[in-house]
This record gives C-alpha cells, sequence and structure tokens, in this order.
C-alpha cells in the first residue's frame, strides 16, 4: 500500500502546477490508499486528527445538505457533488499522510520534494514565456487543452530567442521587459 501512496504522491508533485491529466493519475491511485488507511482508522477507533480536519468533515456535511436542499436550482447537481470529494481527500489523507511520514524513507522523500520543484521550476517558466511573447497576464499549464499547442510554440519560440540573445550577447536581465 505503501509504494501506490509513493505513486501517488509522485503524480501529484509532478502534476500539481503543470497538467490535470497528471492530477486525475493522483486521484485515482490515492483512492486505494485513503480508503485503506481510513478504514483500518476507523476500525482501530483512531479518530486523532487535527480539529481543523473535524471542522473540515463538518463543512463537507453542511455542503452536502446544502446541495441536497437546492438539488432543483443546480445546473449541473453531478458536478457539484462531485466536488465534495475533494473536501473528504483533504479528511481522509491524514490518515494515508501519518502512515506515508512514518514509513517513507528518505530518498523517496527527497525524490518527491525534487519532482515538485521541478513541476515549480516548468510552471514558472511556462510562465515567463508567456510573458516573453507579450501576454498581459501570464496563465498557467493547466487553463485549457489549447494550451499544449501554445505551450509547444513558446518554448520552441523562447528556445530560439535564448540562442539569438546568446549570439548577440545580451544579458537576459537586458533581454526582458517586465
Amino acid at each position: 500500500m505503501i509504494r501506490i501512496t509513493h505513486a501517488a504522491l509522485f503524480f501529484l508533485a509532478a502534476g500539481i502546477l503543470t497538467s490535470v491529466s497528471i492530477l486525475a493519475a493522483y486521484q485515482v491511485l490515492f483512492t486505494i490508499p485513503l480508503f485503506y488507511y481510513t478504514g483500518i482508522a476507523f476500525k482501530n477507533k483512531d479518530f486523532q486528527v487535527p480539529k481543523s480536519a473535524w471542522w473540515l468533515f463538518a463543512f463537507t456535511i453542511i455542503a452536502l445538505l446544502s446541495l441536497l436542499i437546492n438539488f432543483h436550482l443546480l445546473p449541473k447537481p453531478s458536478k457539484n457533488f462531485g466536488r465534495l470529494k475533494y473536501y473528504l481527500y483533504g479528511f481522509g489523507g491524514i490518515y494515508v499522510m501519518r502512515v506515508w511520514l512514518r514509513d517513507a524513507s528518505d530518498k523517496v522523500k527527497r525524490i518527491l520534494v525534487n519532482t515538485f520543484l521541478v513541476s515549480i521550476i516548468a510552471a514558472g517558466l511556462y510562465a515567463i514565456s508567456q510573458k516573453l511573447m507579450g501576454d498581459p497576464r501570464p496563465k498557467g499549464f493547466t487553463d485549457s487543452s489549447a494550451q499544449n499547442r501554445i505551450y509547444n510554440n513558446r518554448v520552441a519560440s523562447l528556445l530560439i530567442m535564448d540562442h539569438i540573445r546568446k549570439r548577440m550577447g545580451v544579458h537576459i536581465v537586458e533581454f526582458c521587459y517586465f
């Protein structure tokens, strides 16, 4: 079960700032240890979670009641009910993370932190490339699927501009206009 948790957290670290598709893999994989460790905790009557987690759980129940009461007003009920899972992930994820932090090796933790760092760098470079291409407000990777084509074109353009910048001998600070 710990290996599934490793894989899920890897997809979370890689996809949190870069891809909705990668995050979908995290959600699927994280659900298995979520049910497993939450089930063990309830079986052992281990209800020790922070007070904020209980408030999150209470909020989820109130949101569920609100959705049930206002069901006839919802344009897409399944979408709204589906969003409740994120709060339950937060509540049940405490049990998963408690076990993972205790059992995972330092090497695995280091790999996950480095994966997250690469994700941050990739998202930052993408935002910088958008700014260099003239977008007034840089957007993230995950704004739309059409962004993938734009991203590929901008990365190629950024590489070409960097090559030109090096040939001209211009420093990067002089090259950027923001």
